[in-house]
């Protein structure tokens, strides 16, 4: 009995898990798409939480940094933990994995699709990356270069 729920359990979970990976395969993850540039670089995620409020800050912020090759890589401190490959459709972000090599915690990038909410002031960016299925939100931030911060000469 053990065994026959066990089967049924592992090929429902199979079958969502081929859906999300095959809906990532078909969105365009190639270069040529120009839409979340502005993600391409180094971010810190010093904070993250659930929808429902509940928020944990870390004294330690953690580096995520997005690539030209639409990689990315998430970063305790030296160590690689994560490796996602990711898109961006307007406002939302998919990603999928291509490594996860911190198996005594749970994953930083949980689902395949997040909703963007981007906040600019002067000097900074910050994002909100809301996934919306598991109610988790991820919020990074980077000083803007030095040619995106408005002269007043």
């Amino acid at each position: 009995m053990k065994l026959r729920v066990y089967l049924i359990l592992t090929t429902l979970l199979s079958c969502n898990y081929s859906k999300q990976k095959e809906e990532i395969k078909n969105a365009d993850i190639s270069t040529n798409n120009t839409e979340g540039l502005f993600l391409i670089g180094k971010w810190v995620m010093c904070a993250e939480g659930s929808l429902d409020g509940s928020t944990t800050h870390y004294n330690v912020c953690p580096q995520i940094i997005f690539n030209s090759d639409r990689t990315a890589n998430y970063l305790t401190g030296e160590t690689l933990r994560e490796t996602i490959r990711w898109k961006v459709e307007k406002d939302t972000l998919f990603a999928t994995h291509l490594y996860f090599g911190n198996n005594d915690t749970t994953e930083r990038f949980p689902g395949y699709k997040y909703i963007i909410v981007k906040k600019e002031d002067a000097n900074s960016i910050d994002l909100e990356l809301k996934q919306i299925e598991k109610k988790y939100i991820m919020y990074l931030g980077r000083q803007k270069s030095k040619s995106e911060i408005p002269s007043f000469k």
